[in-house]
């Protein structure tokens, strides 16, 4: 009810109940709550993906919006604090180690200690306008710092779907990996030089919304239904 209000617009409540959803679990997720789904399985990180398609001016964006402000502020909160608290301790670090060494290797020690640090990312709610290699760097730096959950927010998807058709490489490879991220496995894009680690345990929720109008356009609809059918369907809870 409360939500309903805030957004002061039409918008139905199993659609409220998908997205708050999404961010209750994001919530617990951040504390490293993990479930098993059978009673042999190994501990699970929480993950929840939900594709919601509204009419135009239903009000997604505001609810999200007043979730994070009104509902949970106190989440970004702590997880300012757990950054700020991560990047001191890792300056202490490598601080330390190059009190350690002669002038030369000491000054080139603290070089790399500022260039690691900067490398450190800002407290991100909800990652919008994602990249896979994103997704990735948020993704590692949650396993350093031991709290938080990944929350993609897509809340134009049907132009997400839109630059997969025209082929946007992002698009594709983003939407493509939704479905494989959805138990918390987030498995990088290889490049030359860099050593990059297939992680695991990260909570991961996807927040799709859209006019569901911008889906009827016959390629468009056509991306939709194969997309369903591919493996995102029995991962994601779908309100129309």
């Amino acid at each position: 009810d409360f939500l309903s209000v805030m957004a002061n617009h039409d918008i139905d409540d199993c659609a409220i109940q998908n997205i708050l959803n999404g961010k209750l679990t994001q919530l617990v997720g951040s504390k490293n709550v993990t479930f098993k789904q059978y009673s042999h399985s190994k501990p699970t990180a929480l993950g929840y993906e939900c594709l919601t398609l509204l009419s135009s001016g239903s009000g997604k964006d505001e609810t999200i919006r007043q979730i994070d402000n009104a509902l949970m502020p106190f989440l970004k909160e702590k997880l300012e604090k757990v950054i700020d608290r991560y990047k001191q301790e890792l300056q202490s670090e490598l601080y330390a180690k190059a009190a350690q060494l002669d002038t030369k290797a000491k000054r080139e020690a603290e070089k790399q200690a500022e260039e690691q640090l900067s490398k450190i990312r800002a407290c991100n709610i909800n990652i919008s306008d994602a990249t896979l290699t994103g997704i990735y760097y948020e993704a590692e730096q949650i396993s350093k710092t031991g709290y938080g959950a990944l929350c993609i927010k897509l809340t134009e998807f049907g132009d997400m779907v839109d630059a997969a058709i025209s082929g946007d490489a992002n698009a594709k490879e983003l939407l493509g990996k939704l479905k494989d991220m959805a138990d918390g496995s987030i498995e990088p894009k290889i490049i030359a030089g860099e050593v990059r680690k297939n992680i695991y345990g990260i909570p991961v929720i996807a927040i799709m919304c859209c006019d569901y109008v911008s889906l009827l356009k016959p390629k468009s609809r056509a991306y939709l239904e194969n997309y369903l059918s591919s493996g995102i369907a029995r991962r994601a809870f779908t309100y129309i």
